[in-house]
């Protein structure tokens, strides 16, 4: 009895011995990684930020057919609802996110409809009379099917852009900045300055896309770019309609007397 009860404490002994080197080796020693996983096996909160970044990117490049294929990726089943999902939860931090969100919903949604019309089956009888007197036969031919056409119902947005409106332009002369340089600064209606607002810039050369608030050193709400002497530059807000505001580089007068080209410090509300 006593050498069973010995043999029983043992067993339990190694086992439990052995349940701790097997923990010891699987959280300390070689915990499991997931690494370069696929999005879907992400968590739903991690999801909603995916989407985020998915519409910032959009809002910016405007490409649906990529911003198609990350939702696909993220939710291969289900992909359009889990972000009208998503817009209606209002699961984001900041309004420009939401905004990036509803505009890609927007643009991902089906909006042609077809409305089939049924088909009208026409019994066309033909009476005949046979060279018999006494009978009379009562002929019908085959049934024949005359589809109606079928209509496209295009549904589209009456929606006109609303306009943005310069607040005010002043030069900016900073005596040794060179080249000058053109600050953008949105507001909204309140005031407040805006973030991840994409303000197009163009001259006779180039188009350049700036938004603002996502560049280290400068205030949130303000974007700019570098202006070249001599060169009309037209400034047009994304999802905005107006009239384009043109700048060219301010001329200044340095303490001393002598003249340099400055730039201009500019501010519209959204």
């Amino acid at each position: 009895m006593i050498r069973l009860m010995g043999r029983v404490i043992l067993i339990m002994m190694m086992f439990t011995i052995g349940v701790g080197i097997g923990l010891v080796i699987t959280w300390g020693v070689m915990p499991v990684r997931l690494v370069d996983t696929a999005p879907g096996t992400l968590q739903k909160t991690e999801k909603d930020w995916y989407r985020v970044l998915i519409a910032e990117d959009y809002l910016v490049t405007a490409d649906k057919d990529r911003a198609r294929a990350r939702l696909l990726v993220l939710d291969n089943n289900g992909a359009w609802v889990a972000l009208s999902d998503q817009v209606n939860r209002r699961a984001w931090n900041r309004d420009v996110e939401g905004d990036a969100l509803t505009k890609l919903d927007s643009d991902l949604s089906n909006n042609v409809a077809v409305i089939p019309q049924p088909t009208v089956n026409q019994i066309t009888p033909l009476l005949s009379t046979a060279t018999n007197t006494l009978s009379t036969t009562l002929l019908f031919t085959n049934q024949v099917v005359t589809p109606l056409p079928i209509y496209t119902l295009v549904i589209t947005s009456s929606t006109t852009p609303s306009p943005f409106v310069l607040l005010g332009s002043t030069p900016a002369c900073i005596d040794g900045q060179t080249p000058p340089i053109l600050e953008i600064t949105i507001v909204d209606s309140l005031g407040k300055p805006r973030e991840g607002i994409v303000i197009v810039v163009s001259s006779s050369e180039t188009t350049e896309r700036i938004i603002t608030g996502l560049k280290s050193g400068i205030a949130s709400g303000v974007a700019d770019t570098i202006m070249q002497p001599g060169v009309k530059y037209t400034i047009t807000l994304e999802g905005r309609s107006s009239i384009p505001e043109v700048f060219m580089a301010s001329e200044c007068r340095s303490s001393s007397g002598d003249t340099f080209s400055g730039g201009w410090s500019v501010k519209i509300q959204y």
